[in-house]
């Protein structure tokens, strides 16, 4: 093997973890924007609050994990802009667990 086709393997491993780090973020940012509580109390609510769960927040913590460890594989770090995004969702996050109790 040459060193052009070694460094173009190299390249299409790299730019395939960076397709799946945009990936992996622009699911986060559409759960983030999904992200409602639901209005009803009471036991009725359970089902929603049941979905919403299921749906949504399981998944965040997985997929901020998930995108801090793409992002490393790739040796870039965790941007501002994502920090930002991060710190609004845990807000949230916050809010919507406030509701649950």
């Amino acid at each position: 093997m040459d060193d052009k086709s070694v460094e173009g393997s190299i390249f299409q491993g790299r730019k395939s973890e960076m397709q799946e780090a945009l990936k992996t973020h622009h699911l986060l940012r559409e759960r983030n924007s999904a992200l409602k509580a639901p209005k009803d109390a009471g036991p009725e609510a359970f089902t929603q609050w049941e979905h919403l769960f299921i749906q949504t927040l399981s998944t965040l913590p997985f997929l901020k994990e998930k995108l801090h460890g793409e992002l490393g594989r790739i040796g870039t770090e965790v941007p501002p802009f994502l920090k930002e995004e991060e710190k609004a969702l845990a807000g949230k996050l916050h809010e919507i667990t406030q509701d649950f109790a």
